[in-house]
């Protein structure tokens, strides 16, 4: 059980984001800490005489709060040696992204390498450890997006690093901090990777699960015929196989018209691949664009109808709707299935999920090109069709089960929440001295 008291008595720090520090503690900045505080450059791109050597060059796309070993581009010693800007650092230098999106990604180098640019590296400490600063830079990053500029692209430069100030206790007590947090880190990132296993299995379960019912039914020792779907290779002896557009009407949506052209054009809402993510339908996210009336009629999302993404990353993805969306029309990145009479839509959607599962529409849509999922390819799909009674039972099943398991599945993503969230506060309180870890580890020494 962890032991967490505060120290005995503190002081004002002087910096904002650290707040109050240990009596102890000093407040330094990170110029005063590394001797060398520098970045790199990109070399010019004009054949191979700078790329494709023995050099690892890191980009910030390779900072992801580990040791860097391997890079994914390396530079030749010709380039080191043309650019004066390309210096090669030892290991255990820090590296800490200043540009965009990535601003506060960490790494550490784990052996010697250049960078572009954007990294910003930090080498020669001096009455201080590294993996210390590298906690403290952790603890820092909120700070570090409030102080970013620029227009498009907010961006901390080497000035703002330098003067960054941090609490330093002495070398001694850092080195118990970076002890203890990597041994908290690696009892963390162990939880996590549990409950990323943990959401592997419950995904393939459902995969499997929702696949057995739509090819086998729900009784367990069935007859079972070679089939003709493409993606499974046996369905319930019993059943038909037809292709899907016996069992529904199929309708490509609308292209994007982002101006009126007509006095009776109408401003709708629509549908598009963003808003069907993989279990469910996402429609806080919301857009509008011109429909004619014919076409506002003709492209209604209602009750029952299936909705499928025609192209890009999604491809495939399906949802059912349970309710009619009143004022929305959908777009041509999205495939509404219309139900016959003989056809049950949530069972049609749960088909479609198997199909998605299986991989075949890779082959279907090409995937090593852009994939679209056009109507005339999701009309042409073979599916399995029982009585219209069976469908309803299976989707009746599979409403259950699925929600269990999707259930189970935001319970183990939630637990990684919590735990990431419980690490950046353990390490927020330890680098800015709230809690004296110095307790912990004496308890666990005498309980040795």
């Amino acid at each position: 059980m962890n032991v967490f008291e505060p120290y005995s008595e503190y002081k004002d720090s002087g910096v904002e984001w650290v707040g109050k520090v240990p009596s102890g503690w000093g407040v330094k900045k990170l110029s005063w800490l590394f001797r060398t505080i520098s970045s790199g450059t990109t070399p010019p791109d004009g054949g191979t005489q700078y790329y494709d050597g023995d050099i690892n060059w890191v980009t910030t796309g390779e900072l992801r709060e580990s040791v860097i070993t391997e890079t994914s581009k390396k530079v030749t010693q010709m380039a080191v040696s043309d650019l004066s800007a390309l210096r090669v650092y030892e290991p255990g230098t820090l590296l800490i992204a200043m540009y965009g999106a990535t601003i506060g990604r960490l790494g550490i180098l784990g052996n010697p390498a250049t960078t572009n640019q954007a990294c910003c590296a930090m080498s020669d400490p001096h009455g201080v450890l590294t993996k210390f600063v590298y906690y403290a830079l952790l603890a820092s990053r909120e700070h570090l997006l409030v102080i970013a500029s620029g227009g498009g692209q907010p961006n901390i430069n080497q000035d703002k690093l330098r003067s960054l100030r941090i609490a330093t206790p002495s070398v001694e007590e850092q080195q118990s901090i970076v002890d203890f947090l990597d041994r908290e880190n690696d009892e963390i990132d162990g939880f996590i990777a549990d409950q990323e296993e943990l959401i592997g299995l419950l995904i393939e379960r459902r995969a499997a699960t929702v696949t057995q019912a739509v090819t086998k039914g729900l009784e367990p020792d069935v007859a079972t015929k070679a089939s003709t779907l493409g993606w499974q290779s046996s369905v319930n002896a019993t059943w038909t196989v037809v292709q899907l557009k016996v069992a529904g009407k199929v309708t490509l949506g609308k292209m994007l018209q982002s101006e009126q052209k007509t006095d009776t054009d109408e401003l709708r809402t629509y549908m598009r691949a963003a808003n069907v993510q993989p279990n469910h339908l996402e429609l806080s996210d919301q857009q509008k664009m011109w429909f004619s009336k014919r076409e506002a009629s003709s492209l209604d999302l209602r009750a029952g109808d299936v909705v499928v993404v025609e192209g890009g990353a999604g491809f495939g993805r399906s949802a059912y709707l349970t309710e009619d969306l009143a004022g929305w029309a959908f777009q041509n990145s999205i495939n509404r299935i219309r139900p016959e009479a003989s056809s049950d839509g949530r069972y049609l959607n749960y088909v479609l999920k198997a199909i998605y599962a299986s991989g075949y529409l890779d082959i279907v849509c090409n995937k090593a090109t852009i994939p679209h999922l056009t109507a005339e390819k999701l009309e042409a799909l073979r599916v399995p069709l029982p009585t219209k009674n069976e469908q309803t039972g299976i989707a009746d099943y599979l409403d259950f089960e699925t929600t269990e398991i999707d259930a189970a599945i935001a319970d183990a993503k939630e637990a990684i929440e919590l735990s990431k969230e419980r690490r950046s506060a353990l390490i927020s309180a330890v680098v800015t001295g709230k809690i004296d870890v110095r307790n912990q580890i004496t308890a666990e020494l005498g309980a040795a």
